[in-house]
């Protein structure tokens, strides 16, 4: 719809449309079983050891301090991510809550 909305003229839809419907993605978070244990001492804490991105551009270095100051659990599941797109920490800290609270939520600052 948006990308019509843009390459199309505008009188095909004052001829044509008379209503849109559009519905965001329904889901909640699937967070890893460590992580309903363990977020407050894992991924609520990434940012304090300077980790702001998981597989971002510091990542070896990073996923090195993450295995030496957390769990193996921890360490594995980062390692699971090298190759993968790049999410910011402070995304990631969103969405476990979503997850660990089996809901979608705004958080206010």
């Amino acid at each position: 719809m948006h990308y019509g909305m843009t390459k199309l003229e505008e009188d095909f839809y004052a001829d044509n449309l008379y209503k849109v419907v559009q519905l965001a993605p329904c889901f909640y978070a699937a967070v890893p079983d460590w992580t309903k244990f363990e977020a407050n001492r894992t991924i609520m804490q990434f940012l304090d050891y300077g980790i702001y991105a998981l597989n971002g551009p510091n990542w070896d270095s990073q996923l090195q301090l993450i295995c030496d100051n957390f769990n193996f659990a921890v360490c594995e599941y980062c390692k699971s991510l090298t190759g993968s797109q790049g999410q910011s920490v402070k995304s990631e800290q969103y969405w476990t809550i979503n997850g660990l609270l089996n809901r979608f939520q705004e958080f206010a600052d």
